[in-house]
């Protein structure tokens, strides 16, 4: 069975113990990985996504983490406060302006600033639970190949599922440049012409994949690589790259992009996920293939180093999906212990 068909068919299994299936949620079809819409109709449809695992119990809440309040409208004349109110406001200070923690609108920034997120988490959800605490949940950055020497990045967007579609396409802009790094690297080392175009053809989905983000989702782009690399890495840094990047994240990205087409209740977010999921499997294919390749040429030694530093990966990520989850359904998100299911598998396929 091909990688490809490997990774589809873990992400179907995870999904038919999660409860889903056509009657459910869109069904995958198995020949193309393209969606039928056997639940168009959303909300309502798709497998049921728990809140999410909580990260930090916020307590106590504090005026400054409400949003502001909404200016009267035009026309409208408020009421001035009363005797009793004004002698209240005199005896207290400004207490009378400040928003009632209690009934508020949460910023949620602001209740959870300072928090230590896990890697990759970088957005924040809040509830409320009482009147004077809040849950702090993390939404995860979404996973794809980046290269060395790439930036770190934030998105500003206070909306946590915007936030996460807008770093959905910077991370298809940063994938252009990894898949073109790897192309200009096989090629420099001699590797077959086939590894060499399929990563070329990878960084032109990337692109395409950048574009349809945008269009769907907003947000700026990253400054354009000029398309020069320097001079090429020796065989294992190249090979610990690919393993981290190819074998362990990017797959993982690929299953939750199947995931999230079969069960994300945001219409854009399922589109796009419908659009990309059959390319990133065959993204991680090229990356299980680039492995091999690179396995046959490096020493025992370099090949147990590799083999180390991609164990740790799936062990890293492992820790990640399991201390955070977001709860909204728009995402299509896998839950903590669906995440589980798919990082374990994705242990056993095809090991190198």
């Amino acid at each position: 069975m091909s990688i490809d068909d490997q990774l589809h068919a873990l992400a179907l299994a995870v999904l038919a113990t999660a409860g889903c299936s056509s009657e459910g949620a869109p069904a995958l079809a198995e020949d193309t990985g393209t969606v039928v819409d056997a639940a168009s109709d959303l909300p309502g449809g798709g497998c049921p996504t728990p809140r999410g695992t909580l990260v930090e119990t916020v307590q106590p809440l504090h005026p400054a983490m409400c949003q502001p309040a909404p200016s009267p409208e035009a026309g409208v004349v408020e009421a001035g406060p009363s005797d009793a109110d004004a002698a209240s406001s005199d005896v207290g200070g400004d207490s009378a302006d400040e928003p009632d923690v209690g009934t508020c609108d949460l910023d949620c920034s602001k209740v959870c600033a300072g928090l230590a997120k896990p890697s990759y988490y970088q957005a924040w959800s809040c509830s409320r639970r009482g009147a004077d605490r809040a849950e702090c949940l993390a939404f995860p950055v979404p996973c794809g190949r980046r290269t060395a020497g790439q930036a770190d990045f934030t998105i500003d967007e206070e909306d946590a599922v915007a936030r996460y579609q807008r770093e959905s396409a910077f991370l298809e802009h940063l994938a252009i440049e990894a898949f073109a790094r790897l192309a200009h690297e096989l090629s420099a080392h001699h590797a077959p012409r086939a590894l060499v175009e399929r990563a070329l053809v990878a960084a032109d989905d990337e692109r395409r994949h950048a574009h349809t983000a945008r269009a769907l989702f907003g947000g700026d782009a990253p400054a354009t690589h000029d398309g020069s690399f320097g001079a090429p890495r020796d065989l294992e840094a190249i090979a610990v790259e690919n393993a981290i990047e190819g074998c362990v994240r990017e797959a993982y990205g690929a299953l939750v992009a199947t995931h999230q087409a079969a069960v994300a209740e945001g219409r854009s977010v399922r589109g796009f996920a419908r659009a990309i999921a059959r390319d990133e499997r065959r993204h991680a294919a090229l990356a299980f293939d680039v492995a091999r390749w690179l396995d046959e040429r490096l020493d025992g030694d370099a090949r147990r180093r590799v083999s180390s530093a991609r164990s740790r990966a799936f062990d890293e990520l492992l820790t990640e999906v399991t201390v955070c989850a977001s709860s909204d359904r728009r995402l299509g998100l896998p839950t903590p212990l669906a995440a589980r299911e798919l990082v374990e598998g994705l242990r056993t396929v095809d090991a190198v």
